[in-house]
């Protein structure tokens, strides 16, 4: 699976799955990809967290400019609505792929 569906790259399958289990996350939780993509819910039968309290990101690199708690990120990116990051805590980092929660 990782090999098809990245682990902290394509749709982060990997880092998604380590969080699951590493973080006893029941099936609700938001994952924002930065190169939009048809998503990993169904593989791994998560829920998309409507209260957006435990939020994934993948392919968030940190800009020259800032860092990713300076930005305000689209959860759905057809949606004009944004979350902002600065009301999260960092539960843990990879890369460009971070766990956040409220």
């Amino acid at each position: 699976m990782i090999s098809n569906y990245g682990y902290c790259d394509k749709e982060g399958y990997g880092y998604v799955k380590y969080i699951i289990e590493n973080y006893n996350i029941d099936n609700n939780l938001t994952i924002i990809n930065k190169n939009p993509s048809p998503g990993i819910y169904s593989l791994l039968k998560l829920k998309n967290d409507k209260n957006d309290d435990k939020i994934v990101l993948i392919n968030f690199p940190e800009t020259i400019d800032g860092n990713i708690f300076d930005q305000q990120i689209k959860k759905y990116w057809s949606d004009e609505s944004y979350i902002d990051i600065s009301k999260f805590k960092l539960i843990h980092q990879y890369g460009n792929c971070y766990y956040l929660r409220r």
